[in-house]
């Protein structure tokens, strides 16, 4: 068993976190943070890793990164670990570029 613990703040704070690394990248290097969202996302361990996926659905709210599914029409997965891996990753995008908005205001 591992001592990971998520829970809605300590998500919204790994959110911010991304935000801000993807606006340094913008100003650094001219990178678009928005792109640069959807990179630190698609390779951070709360999604490759299947149980830290698992555990973010189970704890978090979810509800948005469902919705963002349902828009680009992802519906079909293979298991159970791609379902949690993919709302996973569409939970930490949809905070981060929340956070993003809020850092650019």
């Amino acid at each position: 068993m591992t001592d990971f613990k998520i829970n809605n703040y300590i998500l919204q704070q790994e959110a911010k976190e991304i935000a801000a690394q993807a606006m340094r990248e913008e100003q650094e290097y001219g990178t678009d943070a928005h792109e640069m969202l959807h990179q630190l996302c698609d390779g951070h361990e709360w999604v490759i890793y299947t149980y830290k996926a698992i555990i973010l659905c189970a704890e978090c709210d979810t509800g948005e990164g469902e919705d963002y599914l349902d828009d680009i029409g992802y519906e079909q997965f293979d298991s159970f670990a791609n379902h949690a891996t993919q709302l996973a990753y569409a939970t930490l995008l949809g905070e981060a570029h929340k956070q993003l908005a809020e850092l650019a205001d």
